[in-house]
């Protein structure tokens, strides 16, 4: 009875250890962006309203917007690096993302897109 419990108890622990190893390799994959973003930045929203009034309907939630979209201080390369390279950056931010971050959600960076915002139709 001693020799089972102790079994148990090593499968137990080797479980444990495989979950754990797993839950590593998983926070790394999580982490990696695939190459989605052309620049990682942070728009953070207003601070929260102070009680009794409602939070920002989108506290919590996060975005990135894509190579198009001018954030100030930041160079909109519409997908083109030269055109990026060669032009200088944003001196506001457009109305679309504001609104966002004004109702509480965090724009983290600025996604890859076809260059200059161009992709034929394939029939």
């Amino acid at each position: 009875m001693s020799s089972q419990s102790t079994n148990i108890w090593v499968l137990l622990g080797l479980g444990l250890a495989g979950i754990i190893l797993m839950t590593r390799k998983l926070k790394k994959a999580v982490k990696e962006d695939f190459g989605a973003f052309v620049e990682r930045l942070q728009l953070l929203p207003p601070p929260h309203p102070a009680p009794p009034k409602a939070p920002h309907p989108l506290t919590g939630l996060s975005f990135a917007v894509s190579d198009i979209f001018d954030i100030d201080g930041f160079v909109t390369g519409f997908g083109n690096s030269d055109w990026a390279r060669t032009h200088e950056a944003a001196t506001q931010t457009a109305p679309a993302v504001s609104a966002v971050v004004e109702r509480g959600a965090a724009c983290i960076g600025k996604t890859v897109i076809d260059e200059m915002a161009f992709r034929s139709a394939l029939n």
